[in-house]
């Protein structure tokens, strides 16, 4: 019978006792492996990193609109919510208006109002955040309504 290919030797070293693969490529292979490991794992963190890290700032997840019609006449407010729970933000002419707020709800009702007499349009777009409470929607409609907006268009991105 032959010996196998591979062979432990037991090599006494003066600093430490060590077991040596001596014999063939699988001992070279033996060898790789962890340096293997290191790199693979190395690459996995930075593929996964990208998608652990937190980047500073708000993400907004509005509807998409498309041009399709050309360019609208109507008035245009942008409604979210920067942190779950928190109050939501309404954007109308470039200005930010809290809707828990009476003194900014008067406010944004002036704003529309004073935008409504000056542009003449009659529809305003609301684009809502998927993760705005239906109640301040209803509470940025009904300003918009009290300010003389005739009709309020509400887009709401659909869950995917």
């Amino acid at each position: 019978m032959q010996p196998p290919n591979i062979w432990i030797a037991w090599r006494e070293n003066p600093h430490s006792a060590r077991y040596r693969l001596h014999h063939g490529i699988s001992g070279a292979l033996l060898q790789v492996v962890p340096w293997l490991n290191v790199v693979l794992v190395a690459a996995l963190f930075l593929v996964v990193s990208g998608r652990i890290t937190v980047a500073p700032g708000i993400v907004f997840d509005l509807p998409k609109a498309s041009l399709a019609e050309g360019v609208h006449d109507d008035a245009r407010a942008v409604l979210l919510t920067p942190a779950p729970g928190g109050p939501a933000l309404a954007f109308f002419a470039d200005v930010r208006y809290r809707i828990d707020s009476e003194d900014e709800c008067a406010r944004l009702a002036g704003a529309i109002r004073q935008a409504q007499d000056r542009d003449g349009w009659k529809t305003l777009v609301l684009y809502a955040a998927r993760d705005v409470p239906h109640g301040d929607v209803m509470r940025f409609v009904s300003i918009a309504r009290d300010a003389g907006v005739r009709a309020v268009n509400v887009a709401i991105k659909p869950e995917e």
